[in-house]
């Protein structure tokens, strides 16, 4: 240009010397994809959001990968800014932090048992009687050992009971009958004589039994 000049700008200025600065924030088309812009002398910053980086924040971050225990008891997905976590059995949360509590589940024991919340899980205290996991399994009492001294045992749901044999009476059928407390056991004056589980009449002389 004959009697005058030209200026070719760098990157960020403007005007014939070149001296304005470009507000790259006030443009049409937001350069920080994901973040707030903030104007400089011939350029311009950007602030990224959470789960954005870059000059322009325009690359996702992977939570899932950065070394941070995001799911503390669960599984971490990584999505466009964020992340999800898939949290495993008797968590809940964001971040699978805040323990479930399985009892407020009524179904979690069974009716025969009572729940106790623990870090993670539930217990179940079983009634008597009752056995499992949940207290849904009936105790077969008459597979232990003597558990009716004297007698026959029969199970029933949650319980049993002990069947006398002749002689002994007793839950457990430990406590032995005394015979000789009824009247006229033994006849033509014999003496009733009390054993274990039965009894003996002593016959007075001259008796034959």
């Amino acid at each position: 240009m004959i009697g005058d000049y030209s200026c070719v700008c760098q990157y960020g200025w403007k005007g014939k010397n070149c001296s304005e600065d470009i507000d790259e924030c006030q443009t049409d088309s937001n350069p920080c994809k994901h973040g707030k812009c903030s104007n400089l002398n011939g350029g311009y910053n950007c602030s990224c959001d959470s789960g954005w980086k870059g000059p322009n924040c325009t690359a996702d971050i992977n939570e899932c990968e950065n070394g941070s225990n995001h799911c503390v008891h669960g599984e971490c997905i990584n999505i466009n800014g964020s992340y999800i976590c898939l949290c495993n059995s008797a968590w809940k949360g964001f971040n699978c932090s805040e323990d479930v509590d399985e009892c407020l589940n009524i179904s979690a024991c069974s009716v025969h048992g009572k729940c106790a919340n623990v870090q993670g899980a539930f217990n179940c205290s079983c009634n008597t009687g009752w056995v499992g996991t949940i207290c849904d399994e009936d105790m077969d009492e008459c597979s232990q050992h003597d558990v009716c001294l004297h007698g026959n045992c029969s199970n029933s749901p949650g319980s049993y009971k002990c069947l006398y044999r002749r002689g002994w009476s007793g839950i457990t059928c430990e406590i032995d009958v005394n015979e000789c407390e009824m009247k006229d056991l033994c006849k033509n004056g014999g003496t009733c004589i009390n054993i274990d589980g039965d009894y003996s009449c002593l016959c007075p002389s001259g008796v034959v039994v």
